[in-house]
């Protein structure tokens, strides 16, 4: 079984490039490649030319993990394709107001039931990777300018914890920054919504995301008080715990994530462009 689900008005935008079927999306030849494993591709797709030309990214998916499907069916509590995981997670965060790429399109071809191959489409985010920025413009910008930017982290954050949504992967080169916003609310986008859980309560799987988020705050460029104010914004207005047994708690984790040795290789890849 196969099927093509289109975001309002798109269907139309995608008719007239060609591209109708699962087959027609899925084999689609065109787009820079930009990511590529064994079980996923991304490529980025510009249709027109000019100031004109629509830009969208494709990811395609291929024989989930097995852990993949079964964390998929207890998040959405039934078989849901990795597509399809994006796709919800995407919309969700977007109906409570944290931004996120938007969807444009998914598919997906199953076989009683189970997911052999899927895609999403999603529009190209009008912001920068925070990670790059933090790189190439950080040490220029003043203090308060900083702090601002710190606050926002935390904030978005908090905002997906309100609402009960777990951000796994919350660490900087998962989150855009709008550069046009840095003098009124520094506006952020989240990315990489795959392993996204919602309905959480524990407050355990909510620090654990803090705790990636504060844990990818390289030194090179965030001291002890920008991570503190991390933390006390995230705390503020009596969030259940408290500062110091949070901080506490996220600390114990950081040493968990720094044993992988993988923040020093994200930081050296985005330096040289092959992040």
């Amino acid at each position: 079984m196969q099927r093509v689900v289109f975001a309002k008005f798109q269907e139309e935008f995608f008719g007239e490039a060609g591209l109708k079927s699962f087959a027609d999306f899925y084999d689609y030849p065109g787009g820079t490649r930009i990511g590529e494993n064994e079980r996923r591709n991304v490529y980025k797709l510009t249709f027109g030319e000019g100031p004109d030309a629509k830009v969208l990214y494709i990811k395609r998916f291929k024989k989930p993990h097995l852990k993949d499907v079964l964390s998929a069916r207890h998040n959405f509590g039934r078989l849901t394709s990795q597509a399809e995981v994006e796709w919800g997670n995407a919309n969700l965060l977007l109906q409570n107001g944290i931004d996120t790429y938007k969807p444009a399109c998914m598919g997906e071809r199953t076989i009683c039931g189970f997911e052999s191959k899927s895609f999403i489409i999603t529009e190209q985010l009008k912001s920068t990777c925070l990670l790059d920025f933090v790189i190439t413009k950080w040490h220029t910008l003043e203090r308060a300018r900083q702090d601002r930017i710190v606050i926002a982290m935390a904030q978005l954050a908090r905002r997906a914890h309100q609402v009960n949504i777990s951000l796994q992967d919350l660490y900087i080169w998962h989150i855009f920054i709008d550069e046009d916003s840095l003098e009124d609310d520094c506006r952020m986008s989240v990315i990489d919504l795959h392993r996204m859980l919602r309905n959480i309560e524990n407050p355990n799987k909510k620090i654990m995301d803090m705790a990636a988020l504060y844990w990818s705050l390289s030194s090179d460029y965030f001291d002890d008080g920008h991570k503190d104010l991390l933390v006390a914004t995230y705390t503020d207005e009596g969030w259940a715990g408290g500062k110091e047994e949070i901080l506490e708690k996220i600390r114990k984790r950081e040493k968990v994530l720094d044993s992988r040795r993988i923040l020093r290789n994200h930081y050296e890849k985005a330096k040289t462009g092959l992040a």
